[in-house]
Protein backbone atom coordinates (compact mmCIF):
# COMPACT_ATOMS: atom_id res chain seq x y z
CA UNK A 1 0.00 0.00 0.00
CA UNK A 2 2.88 2.06 0.87
CA UNK A 3 4.65 1.72 -2.64
CA UNK A 4 1.20 2.71 -4.29
CA UNK A 5 0.65 5.63 -2.44
CA UNK A 6 4.60 6.46 -3.17
CA UNK A 7 3.64 6.15 -6.88
CA UNK A 8 0.51 8.07 -6.87
CA UNK A 9 2.33 10.98 -5.41
CA UNK A 10 4.79 10.40 -8.04
CA UNK A 11 2.50 10.63 -11.01
CA UNK A 12 0.79 13.68 -9.60
CA UNK A 13 3.47 15.55 -9.18
CA UNK A 14 5.31 14.47 -13.11
CA UNK A 15 1.78 15.83 -14.50
CA UNK A 16 1.91 19.10 -12.42
CA UNK A 17 5.24 19.80 -13.95
CA UNK A 18 4.62 18.61 -17.46
CA UNK A 19 2.06 21.03 -17.15
CA UNK A 20 4.71 23.88 -15.66
CA UNK A 21 6.67 23.10 -18.50
CA UNK A 22 4.40 23.55 -21.24
CA UNK A 23 3.05 26.53 -19.47
CA UNK A 24 6.47 28.23 -19.38
CA UNK A 25 7.46 27.33 -22.96
CA UNK A 26 4.11 28.76 -24.83
CA UNK A 27 4.98 32.44 -22.32
CA UNK A 28 8.50 32.54 -23.83
CA UNK A 29 7.65 32.84 -27.37
CA UNK A 30 7.07 35.67 -29.28
CA UNK A 31 3.20 36.31 -29.27
CA UNK A 32 2.01 37.42 -32.90
CA UNK A 33 0.88 40.60 -33.62
CA UNK A 34 -2.78 39.75 -33.10
CA UNK A 35 -5.53 41.47 -36.21
CA UNK A 36 -7.33 44.43 -34.86
CA UNK A 37 -10.40 42.76 -33.02
CA UNK A 38 -8.94 39.49 -32.74
CA UNK A 39 -8.13 36.97 -29.97
CA UNK A 40 -5.94 34.38 -30.87
CA UNK A 41 -6.04 31.84 -27.74
CA UNK A 42 -3.11 29.33 -27.22
CA UNK A 43 -4.13 25.41 -27.43
CA UNK A 44 -2.45 22.37 -26.07
CA UNK A 45 -2.87 21.20 -29.80
CA UNK A 46 -0.35 24.26 -30.61
CA UNK A 47 2.60 22.89 -28.17
CA UNK A 48 5.00 20.63 -29.05
CA UNK A 49 3.98 17.16 -27.89
CA UNK A 50 7.68 15.36 -28.37
CA UNK A 51 9.13 17.54 -26.22
CA UNK A 52 6.78 17.55 -23.46
CA UNK A 53 7.09 13.39 -23.52
CA UNK A 54 10.79 14.25 -23.17
CA UNK A 55 10.74 16.30 -20.16
CA UNK A 56 7.67 13.78 -18.71
CA UNK A 57 9.86 11.20 -18.84
CA UNK A 58 13.13 13.66 -17.67
CA UNK A 59 10.71 14.43 -14.81
CA UNK A 60 9.72 10.89 -13.40
CA UNK A 61 13.21 9.95 -13.57
CA UNK A 62 14.37 12.65 -11.31
CA UNK A 63 11.15 11.69 -8.99
CA UNK A 64 12.29 8.07 -8.89
CA UNK A 65 15.57 8.90 -7.88
CA UNK A 66 14.82 11.57 -5.06
CA UNK A 67 12.68 8.83 -4.04
CA UNK A 68 15.04 6.52 -3.83
CA UNK A 69 17.55 8.59 -2.00
CA UNK A 70 14.78 9.79 0.63
CA UNK A 71 14.25 5.78 1.43
CA UNK A 72 17.73 5.48 1.62
CA UNK A 73 18.08 8.82 3.96
CA UNK A 74 15.46 6.97 6.10
CA UNK A 75 16.87 3.70 6.38
CA UNK A 76 19.88 5.23 7.44
CA UNK A 77 18.26 7.58 10.59
CA UNK A 78 16.14 4.64 11.83
CA UNK A 79 18.24 1.21 11.13
CA UNK A 80 17.06 -2.02 9.59
CA UNK A 81 13.71 -2.82 10.29
CA UNK A 82 12.70 -6.41 12.32
CA UNK A 83 12.22 -8.94 9.99
CA UNK A 84 8.30 -9.16 11.46
CA UNK A 85 7.72 -5.21 9.98
CA UNK A 86 9.16 -6.48 6.51
CA UNK A 87 6.35 -8.18 5.40
CA UNK A 88 3.01 -8.81 7.27
CA UNK A 89 2.69 -12.30 7.98
CA UNK A 90 0.10 -14.24 6.05
CA UNK A 91 -2.25 -16.51 8.04
CA UNK A 92 -1.20 -20.12 7.71
CA UNK A 93 -4.08 -22.93 6.22
CA UNK A 94 -3.53 -26.22 8.13
CA UNK A 95 -6.09 -28.12 6.18
CA UNK A 96 -3.80 -29.99 3.53
CA UNK A 97 -1.23 -30.67 5.79
CA UNK A 98 -3.42 -32.14 8.54
CA UNK A 99 -4.86 -34.12 5.75
CA UNK A 100 -1.57 -35.54 4.22
CA UNK A 101 -0.74 -36.23 7.81
CA UNK A 102 -3.82 -38.49 8.54
CA UNK A 103 -3.79 -40.13 5.51
CA UNK A 104 0.08 -41.15 6.32
CA UNK A 105 -1.38 -42.36 9.74
CA UNK A 106 -4.06 -44.31 8.16
CA UNK A 107 -1.73 -45.95 5.71
CA UNK A 108 0.75 -46.41 8.87
CA UNK A 109 -2.40 -48.00 11.06
CA UNK A 110 -3.80 -50.53 8.00
CA UNK A 111 -0.28 -51.54 7.18
CA UNK A 112 0.17 -52.70 10.83
CA UNK A 113 -3.43 -54.19 10.87
CA UNK A 114 -2.70 -56.32 7.59
CA UNK A 115 0.13 -58.13 9.73
CA UNK A 116 -1.13 -58.40 13.14
CA UNK A 117 -1.54 -61.56 14.38
CA UNK A 118 -4.59 -62.36 15.91
CA UNK A 119 -4.93 -64.99 18.80
CA UNK A 120 -6.74 -68.50 17.63
CA UNK A 121 -7.74 -70.13 21.36
CA UNK A 122 -11.63 -67.95 20.39
CA UNK A 123 -11.99 -69.33 16.68
CA UNK A 124 -10.78 -73.03 17.84
CA UNK A 125 -13.11 -73.30 20.91
CA UNK A 126 -16.39 -71.60 18.76
CA UNK A 127 -15.25 -73.85 15.65
CA UNK A 128 -14.60 -77.06 17.46
CA UNK A 129 -18.03 -76.34 20.05
CA UNK A 130 -19.68 -75.95 16.84
CA UNK A 131 -18.61 -79.04 14.64
CA UNK A 132 -18.40 -81.82 17.33
CA UNK A 133 -14.91 -82.30 16.48
CA UNK A 134 -11.42 -81.10 17.69
CA UNK A 135 -10.33 -77.97 15.54
CA UNK A 136 -6.43 -76.80 15.32
CA UNK A 137 -5.93 -73.68 13.87
CA UNK A 138 -1.90 -73.15 13.22
CA UNK A 139 -2.01 -69.33 12.96
CA UNK A 140 -4.41 -66.54 11.94
CA UNK A 141 -3.65 -62.59 11.19
CA UNK A 142 -6.11 -59.82 9.94
CA UNK A 143 -6.31 -58.11 6.44
CA UNK A 144 -7.93 -55.34 5.75
CA UNK A 145 -6.69 -54.32 1.76
CA UNK A 146 -9.45 -56.20 0.09
CA UNK A 147 -12.06 -55.74 3.13
CA UNK A 148 -12.32 -57.39 6.63
CA UNK A 149 -10.31 -60.77 5.95
CA UNK A 150 -9.02 -63.22 8.79
CA UNK A 151 -6.26 -65.85 6.88
CA UNK A 152 -6.04 -69.17 9.07
CA UNK A 153 -2.79 -71.16 8.74
CA UNK A 154 -2.52 -74.99 8.72
CA UNK A 155 -6.08 -75.80 10.01
CA UNK A 156 -7.52 -78.99 10.82
CA UNK A 157 -11.34 -80.21 11.70
CA UNK A 158 -11.33 -83.52 12.88
CA UNK A 159 -9.78 -85.93 9.71
CA UNK A 160 -10.37 -82.77 7.31
CA UNK A 161 -7.06 -80.30 7.13
CA UNK A 162 -6.72 -77.45 4.77
CA UNK A 163 -2.96 -75.58 4.45
CA UNK A 164 -4.99 -72.04 4.62
CA UNK A 165 -8.40 -70.83 4.86
CA UNK A 166 -9.42 -67.20 4.23
CA UNK A 167 -12.22 -66.02 6.16
CA UNK A 168 -14.76 -62.99 6.25
CA UNK A 169 -15.84 -61.89 9.40
CA UNK A 170 -19.56 -60.21 9.78
CA UNK A 171 -19.72 -57.12 11.20
CA UNK A 172 -19.36 -56.93 15.03
CA UNK A 173 -18.06 -60.43 15.48
CA UNK A 174 -14.36 -59.82 15.04
CA UNK A 175 -13.06 -59.40 18.05
CA UNK A 176 -16.20 -60.86 20.31
CA UNK A 177 -16.61 -64.03 21.46
CA UNK A 178 -19.51 -65.36 18.86
CA UNK A 179 -18.07 -65.87 15.78
CA UNK A 180 -20.00 -65.18 12.41
CA UNK A 181 -18.55 -65.56 8.97
CA UNK A 182 -20.23 -64.43 5.70
CA UNK A 183 -17.80 -66.49 3.61
CA UNK A 184 -14.78 -69.55 4.31
CA UNK A 185 -12.15 -70.39 1.26
CA UNK A 186 -10.29 -73.29 1.61
CA UNK A 187 -7.11 -74.21 -0.21
CA UNK A 188 -4.86 -77.80 -0.02
CA UNK A 189 -8.09 -79.13 1.68
CA UNK A 190 -8.01 -83.49 1.99
CA UNK A 191 -10.58 -85.15 3.67
CA UNK A 192 -12.28 -88.61 3.55
CA UNK A 193 -15.19 -89.52 1.98
CA UNK A 194 -16.28 -90.31 4.97
CA UNK A 195 -16.00 -87.28 6.10
CA UNK A 196 -17.82 -85.60 3.24
CA UNK A 197 -21.07 -88.19 3.30
CA UNK A 198 -21.45 -87.08 7.41
CA UNK A 199 -21.29 -83.43 6.86
CA UNK A 200 -24.46 -83.71 4.01
CA UNK A 201 -26.29 -84.82 7.02
CA UNK A 202 -24.74 -82.51 10.11
CA UNK A 203 -24.86 -79.11 10.69
CA UNK A 204 -22.31 -76.59 11.31
CA UNK A 205 -23.24 -73.99 14.02
CA UNK A 206 -23.41 -73.39 17.56
CA UNK A 207 -24.25 -70.61 20.27
CA UNK A 208 -20.92 -69.00 19.32
CA UNK A 209 -20.18 -69.66 15.36
CA UNK A 210 -22.12 -69.71 12.44
CA UNK A 211 -20.95 -69.33 8.91
CA UNK A 212 -23.18 -68.88 5.51
CA UNK A 213 -21.12 -69.93 2.82
CA UNK A 214 -18.05 -72.59 2.04
CA UNK A 215 -15.80 -73.14 -0.64
CA UNK A 216 -12.92 -75.45 -1.01
CA UNK A 217 -10.71 -75.47 -3.92
CA UNK A 218 -8.71 -78.57 -4.97
CA UNK A 219 -9.96 -81.37 -2.37
CA UNK A 220 -8.74 -84.58 -2.18
CA UNK A 221 -11.35 -87.05 -1.12
CA UNK A 222 -9.94 -89.89 0.28
CA UNK A 223 -11.69 -93.48 0.52
CA UNK A 224 -12.95 -96.32 -1.43
CA UNK A 225 -14.10 -94.62 -4.63
CA UNK A 226 -11.20 -93.43 -7.24
CA UNK A 227 -12.23 -89.56 -7.18
CA UNK A 228 -10.64 -87.00 -8.69
CA UNK A 229 -9.42 -83.53 -7.51
CA UNK A 230 -12.87 -81.89 -6.90
CA UNK A 231 -14.18 -77.96 -5.91
CA UNK A 232 -16.81 -78.29 -3.48
CA UNK A 233 -19.08 -75.08 -2.39
CA UNK A 234 -21.48 -75.13 0.31
CA UNK A 235 -24.30 -73.09 1.40
CA UNK A 236 -25.65 -72.88 4.77
CA UNK A 237 -29.28 -72.30 6.09
CA UNK A 238 -29.80 -70.61 9.51
CA UNK A 239 -29.09 -72.85 11.80
CA UNK A 240 -26.23 -74.69 10.15
CA UNK A 241 -27.78 -77.14 7.82
CA UNK A 242 -26.54 -77.18 4.96
CA UNK A 243 -28.85 -76.24 1.78
CA UNK A 244 -27.29 -76.58 -1.22
CA UNK A 245 -23.64 -78.66 -2.17
CA UNK A 246 -22.22 -77.96 -5.41
CA UNK A 247 -19.40 -80.09 -7.05
CA UNK A 248 -17.03 -79.53 -10.24
CA UNK A 249 -14.33 -81.86 -11.34
CA UNK A 250 -12.55 -82.78 -15.15
CA UNK A 251 -14.53 -83.77 -17.53
CA UNK A 252 -17.17 -80.93 -17.14
CA UNK A 253 -18.05 -83.19 -14.02
CA UNK A 254 -20.78 -81.43 -12.01
CA UNK A 255 -22.76 -82.39 -9.21
CA UNK A 256 -25.88 -80.50 -6.85
CA UNK A 257 -26.67 -82.08 -3.71
CA UNK A 258 -29.95 -80.76 -1.79
CA UNK A 259 -30.23 -82.06 1.53
CA UNK A 260 -33.54 -82.66 3.11
CA UNK A 261 -33.49 -83.35 6.60
CA UNK A 262 -32.50 -87.59 6.44
CA UNK A 263 -32.34 -87.64 2.58
CA UNK A 264 -30.39 -85.81 0.08
CA UNK A 265 -31.39 -85.27 -3.64
CA UNK A 266 -28.47 -85.96 -6.26
CA UNK A 267 -28.05 -84.69 -9.72
CA UNK A 268 -25.14 -85.36 -11.70
CA UNK A 269 -23.34 -84.58 -15.01
CA UNK A 270 -20.01 -85.44 -16.61
CA UNK A 271 -18.75 -85.34 -20.40
CA UNK A 272 -17.40 -88.69 -19.92
CA UNK A 273 -17.42 -90.35 -16.84
CA UNK A 274 -15.58 -94.07 -15.79
CA UNK A 275 -18.36 -95.95 -14.07
CA UNK A 276 -16.30 -96.94 -10.21
CA UNK A 277 -18.04 -100.22 -10.19
CA UNK A 278 -17.09 -101.34 -14.03
CA UNK A 279 -13.89 -100.35 -14.54
CA UNK A 280 -13.41 -101.19 -18.04
CA UNK A 281 -16.86 -99.36 -19.23
CA UNK A 282 -16.90 -95.37 -19.67
CA UNK A 283 -20.40 -93.29 -20.43
CA UNK A 284 -20.16 -90.62 -22.45
CA UNK A 285 -22.80 -87.52 -21.89
CA UNK A 286 -23.57 -89.17 -18.20
CA UNK A 287 -26.36 -87.94 -16.33
CA UNK A 288 -27.71 -89.41 -12.84
CA UNK A 289 -30.44 -87.85 -10.55
CA UNK A 290 -31.01 -90.13 -7.03
CA UNK A 291 -31.47 -89.53 -3.79
CA UNK A 292 -28.84 -90.25 -0.69
CA UNK A 293 -28.59 -91.35 2.82
CA UNK A 294 -26.03 -92.56 5.20
CA UNK A 295 -25.93 -95.62 3.81
CA UNK A 296 -26.60 -95.34 0.52
CA UNK A 297 -27.76 -94.37 -2.77
CA UNK A 298 -30.87 -95.07 -4.79
CA UNK A 299 -30.43 -94.06 -8.98
CA UNK A 300 -34.14 -93.17 -10.14
CA UNK A 301 -32.49 -93.04 -13.55
CA UNK A 302 -29.06 -92.60 -15.11
CA UNK A 303 -28.42 -92.56 -18.64
CA UNK A 304 -24.96 -92.44 -21.04
CA UNK A 305 -23.53 -93.19 -24.52
CA UNK A 306 -20.91 -96.02 -25.11
CA UNK A 307 -20.10 -98.42 -28.06
CA UNK A 308 -22.24 -96.08 -30.28
CA UNK A 309 -25.30 -96.27 -28.25
CA UNK A 310 -27.04 -95.56 -25.54
CA UNK A 311 -27.17 -97.48 -21.17
CA UNK A 312 -29.57 -96.22 -19.41
CA UNK A 313 -30.72 -98.17 -15.73
CA UNK A 314 -31.70 -97.61 -12.21
CA UNK A 315 -29.68 -98.64 -9.91
CA UNK A 316 -29.20 -99.07 -5.85
CA UNK A 317 -26.01 -99.02 -4.45
CA UNK A 318 -25.70 -99.41 -0.51
CA UNK A 319 -22.01 -98.71 1.45
CA UNK A 320 -22.86 -100.31 4.93
CA UNK A 321 -20.44 -103.22 5.86
CA UNK A 322 -20.12 -104.36 2.46
CA UNK A 323 -20.73 -102.13 -0.66
CA UNK A 324 -24.03 -103.75 -2.76
CA UNK A 325 -25.38 -102.42 -6.19
CA UNK A 326 -28.64 -103.89 -7.84
CA UNK A 327 -30.85 -102.00 -10.61
CA UNK A 328 -31.88 -102.37 -13.92
CA UNK A 329 -30.30 -102.02 -17.15
CA UNK A 330 -31.03 -100.79 -20.44
CA UNK A 331 -29.22 -100.90 -23.76
CA UNK A 332 -30.00 -99.55 -27.13
CA UNK A 333 -28.49 -99.10 -30.55
CA UNK A 334 -24.97 -100.95 -29.26
CA UNK A 335 -22.48 -102.31 -31.67
CA UNK A 336 -22.99 -106.02 -31.45
CA UNK A 337 -19.36 -106.31 -33.21
CA UNK A 338 -17.54 -104.76 -30.05
CA UNK A 339 -18.34 -108.22 -27.95
CA UNK A 340 -16.57 -110.54 -30.13
CA UNK A 341 -16.71 -110.00 -33.71
CA UNK A 342 -15.13 -113.47 -34.84
CA UNK A 343 -19.02 -114.60 -34.10
CA UNK A 344 -20.98 -111.52 -34.30
CA UNK A 345 -19.71 -109.29 -36.89
CA UNK A 346 -22.55 -106.63 -37.44
CA UNK A 347 -25.35 -105.55 -35.84
CA UNK A 348 -27.22 -103.43 -33.30
CA UNK A 349 -28.09 -104.81 -29.68
CA UNK A 350 -31.27 -103.95 -28.12
CA UNK A 351 -31.97 -105.47 -24.75
CA UNK A 352 -32.75 -105.37 -21.09
CA UNK A 353 -32.31 -107.04 -17.74
CA UNK A 354 -31.14 -106.95 -13.64
CA UNK A 355 -27.98 -106.70 -12.36
CA UNK A 356 -26.68 -107.23 -8.85
CA UNK A 357 -22.94 -107.32 -7.77
CA UNK A 358 -21.19 -106.73 -4.15
CA UNK A 359 -18.19 -106.72 -2.88
CA UNK A 360 -15.26 -105.09 -0.39
CA UNK A 361 -14.58 -102.13 -2.59
CA UNK A 362 -16.33 -100.21 -5.04
CA UNK A 363 -13.36 -101.56 -7.70
CA UNK A 364 -14.40 -105.02 -7.11
CA UNK A 365 -17.93 -104.99 -7.65
CA UNK A 366 -17.53 -106.17 -11.36
CA UNK A 367 -15.93 -109.72 -9.91
CA UNK A 368 -19.62 -110.72 -8.51
CA UNK A 369 -21.42 -109.05 -10.67
CA UNK A 370 -24.17 -110.86 -12.20
CA UNK A 371 -27.04 -110.00 -15.42
CA UNK A 372 -29.52 -111.84 -16.89
CA UNK A 373 -32.45 -110.31 -19.22
CA UNK A 374 -32.97 -110.74 -22.95
CA UNK A 375 -31.74 -109.12 -26.14
CA UNK A 376 -31.79 -109.17 -29.91
CA UNK A 377 -29.11 -107.70 -32.93
CA UNK A 378 -31.35 -106.31 -35.77
CA UNK A 379 -29.65 -106.41 -39.21
CA UNK A 380 -26.14 -108.32 -38.33
CA UNK A 381 -24.03 -111.20 -39.59
CA UNK A 382 -22.03 -114.09 -38.24
CA UNK A 383 -18.70 -114.68 -38.57
CA UNK A 384 -19.22 -117.68 -40.68
CA UNK A 385 -21.57 -118.90 -43.39
CA UNK A 386 -23.73 -121.70 -41.49
CA UNK A 387 -24.76 -122.63 -45.56
CA UNK A 388 -21.18 -123.67 -46.12
CA UNK A 389 -20.34 -125.36 -42.76
CA UNK A 390 -23.19 -127.40 -43.37
CA UNK A 391 -22.73 -128.46 -47.19
CA UNK A 392 -18.84 -128.71 -47.28
CA UNK A 393 -18.10 -128.75 -43.32
CA UNK A 394 -15.67 -125.64 -43.93
CA UNK A 395 -16.05 -122.41 -42.44
CA UNK A 396 -15.39 -119.05 -43.63
CA UNK A 397 -17.73 -116.47 -45.18
CA UNK A 398 -20.35 -114.57 -43.00
CA UNK A 399 -24.00 -115.53 -42.96
CA UNK A 400 -26.56 -112.52 -42.77
CA UNK A 401 -29.66 -112.23 -40.68
CA UNK A 402 -32.54 -110.24 -40.14
CA UNK A 403 -32.84 -110.70 -35.89
CA UNK A 404 -31.22 -112.72 -33.64
CA UNK A 405 -33.00 -113.01 -30.22
CA UNK A 406 -31.61 -114.28 -27.00
CA UNK A 407 -31.33 -115.03 -23.48
CA UNK A 408 -28.10 -114.06 -21.78
CA UNK A 409 -26.47 -114.55 -18.57
CA UNK A 410 -23.78 -113.16 -17.04
CA UNK A 411 -22.13 -114.54 -13.71
CA UNK A 412 -18.57 -113.83 -12.61
CA UNK A 413 -17.46 -113.41 -16.00
CA UNK A 414 -18.75 -116.61 -17.49
CA UNK A 415 -21.52 -116.06 -20.26
CA UNK A 416 -24.66 -117.87 -21.04
CA UNK A 417 -26.65 -117.54 -24.23
CA UNK A 418 -30.24 -119.75 -23.77
CA UNK A 419 -32.92 -119.96 -26.48
CA UNK A 420 -31.00 -118.75 -29.57
CA UNK A 421 -33.02 -117.90 -32.28
CA UNK A 422 -31.85 -116.28 -36.01
CA UNK A 423 -33.89 -115.82 -39.05
CA UNK A 424 -33.72 -114.87 -42.42
CA UNK A 425 -35.90 -115.69 -45.44
CA UNK A 426 -35.71 -119.39 -45.84
CA UNK A 427 -33.03 -119.84 -43.40
CA UNK A 428 -33.61 -120.22 -39.47
CA UNK A 429 -31.44 -121.62 -36.73
CA UNK A 430 -31.48 -122.05 -32.60
CA UNK A 431 -29.14 -123.08 -30.26
CA UNK A 432 -27.19 -122.49 -27.12
CA UNK A 433 -23.74 -121.22 -26.73
CA UNK A 434 -21.54 -120.97 -23.21
CA UNK A 435 -18.57 -118.77 -22.89
CA UNK A 436 -15.81 -119.93 -19.86
CA UNK A 437 -14.09 -116.26 -18.02
CA UNK A 438 -11.33 -117.13 -19.88
CA UNK A 439 -13.07 -116.94 -23.34
CA UNK A 440 -13.58 -120.58 -24.21
CA UNK A 441 -16.01 -121.33 -26.60
CA UNK A 442 -18.87 -124.63 -26.39
CA UNK A 443 -22.05 -124.13 -28.20
CA UNK A 444 -24.23 -125.58 -30.89
CA UNK A 445 -26.59 -124.50 -33.49
CA UNK A 446 -28.91 -126.57 -35.57
CA UNK A 447 -29.87 -124.75 -38.37
CA UNK A 448 -32.10 -125.15 -41.62
CA UNK A 449 -31.95 -123.84 -45.35
CA UNK A 450 -34.72 -124.27 -47.54
CA UNK A 451 -34.14 -123.11 -51.36
CA UNK A 452 -36.27 -124.45 -54.50
CA UNK A 453 -33.81 -127.28 -55.20
CA UNK A 454 -32.57 -128.35 -51.88
CA UNK A 455 -32.88 -128.31 -48.01
CA UNK A 456 -30.25 -128.35 -45.85
CA UNK A 457 -30.64 -129.50 -42.45
CA UNK A 458 -27.47 -129.65 -39.82
CA UNK A 459 -25.82 -129.26 -36.44
CA UNK A 460 -22.97 -126.55 -36.17
CA UNK A 461 -20.93 -126.97 -33.13
CA UNK A 462 -18.71 -124.10 -32.00
CA UNK A 463 -15.40 -124.28 -29.88
CA UNK A 464 -12.07 -122.75 -29.42
CA UNK A 465 -11.99 -119.35 -28.10
CA UNK A 466 -14.01 -116.20 -28.31
CA UNK A 467 -11.53 -114.75 -30.81
CA UNK A 468 -10.69 -117.54 -32.97
CA UNK A 469 -13.51 -119.89 -32.82
CA UNK A 470 -13.51 -123.29 -34.77
CA UNK A 471 -16.57 -124.00 -36.36
CA UNK A 472 -17.30 -127.53 -37.80
CA UNK A 473 -20.19 -129.63 -38.73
Amino acid sequence: REEEERTRREDEERKRRAKAAVAAQAAAQPAAAPTEGDDIPIRDEDLDLEEVRRDEKVLSEEGRRAAREREQARREREGPAPAAAAAPRRPRKWGKPLAIGAFTLLVIAIGAVHVMPLSTAEYESAASEALGVPVKIGGARLSLLTGVQVTFDRVTLGEVSAATARARPSVGSLFGPTKAFDAIELEGVSATQATFGAALFGKAAGPNFSVARVSAKQVKLEGPLPLPVLDIEAVFSGDGAPQSVTVHGPEKLAARITPRGAEAGVEVSAASLALPFVPALSLSDFNLKGTATRQGLTVSEFDGRAFDGAIAGTARIRWDAAWSAAGELRVRGINAAVFAPALLSEGRVEGRGAFQMSGAAPARLHENARLEGTFKVEKGALGFDIARVLASGQAGGRTEFAELSAQGTYDKGTVQLRNIGLSRGAMSASGALDISSDGTLSGRLTAEIRTPTQALRGAVTLSGKVREPAIRK
